[in-house]
């Protein structure tokens, strides 16, 4: 019997036996399925890293648009301006009044003496502290500048006399702490108008701005104080 004949018994005796084919194969098999395996394995790690690595560009664009949008120092991330999630724009039909915004009036650094006292940082911190010229130039000027209010001292009637206007709604409770430059102390003289206590909402506030780079007043370690001449919230609907 020639080699071909025996090889024509063989594959005869394969196919009359399924049993002896799987025996001769499943090694071929078994090594195929595993390059396949593999190979999706591989393909399947590099998809998800491609994911993942344009998830983190994502976070790192948006991250650097929000610090670009608030104004922060990006040479200096630890003299940066405080951060915050919303400021109201500069008003934009004043009158007589200058439009100024917290984007302008917090938009630098500025040291904070009840936090810096306390890290011991408060010489080395109040150096590297200026107010800019552009801000220095509102210093005793009539000025409008939306922000929130924080009552400090009212009547029974809710009548406002004194109150913070803060940034944002951040400052208040439980949010972050605010630097000199974050808030304003506004003062309502008896020959103002009547401000009713109003939280949550932007209000417009009209007066005269006084800057105080010196924060001469330690009890109340603001760099801006305003007298007020009135008080804008926006406008109701309804008949409520």
């Amino acid at each position: 019997m020639n080699r071909q004949e025996r090889r024509m018994l063989e594959r005869s005796a394969v196919l009359r036996n399924p049993e002896i084919a799987s025996k001769k194969y499943w090694p071929w098999s078994l090594i195929v399925i595993t390059v396949l395996w593999l190979v999706a394995t591989v393909a399947l790690i590099k998809v998800m890293d491609q994911k993942k690595q344009t998830g983190f560009n994502k976070v790192f664009q948006s991250k650097a648009a929000s610090k670009q949008a608030m104004g922060l120092n990006q040479t200096s991330p630890a003299l940066s301006a405080s951060p915050t999630i919303y400021v109201p724009g500069a008003p934009q039909d004043t009158g007589d009044y200058e439009a100024v915004s917290f984007n302008l009036l917090s938009g630098f650094y500025f040291w904070d003496p009840l936090e810096d006292i306390e890290n011991g940082t408060a010489e080395r911190n109040k150096k590297k502290s200026k107010v800019p010229e552009k801000v220095l130039a509102y210093n005793g000027h009539k000025i409008a500048v939306t922000g929130f209010m924080i009552p400090v001292d009212e009547d029974e009637k809710f009548i406002v006399s004194t109150f913070v206007l803060a940034k944002n709604q951040m400052t208040c409770c439980y949010g972050a702490s605010p630097r000199p430059n974050d808030w304003i102390y506004a003062t309502v003289p008896p020959t103002a108008k009547k401000v009713e206590d109003e939280m949550d909402v932007p209000l417009t506030v009209y007066g005269t701005l006084t800057i105080d780079g010196a924060l001469s007043d330690p009890s109340m370690p603001t760099l801006y104080r305003l007298v007020v001449d009135k008080v804008e919230g926006p406008k109701k609907k309804g008949w409520f």
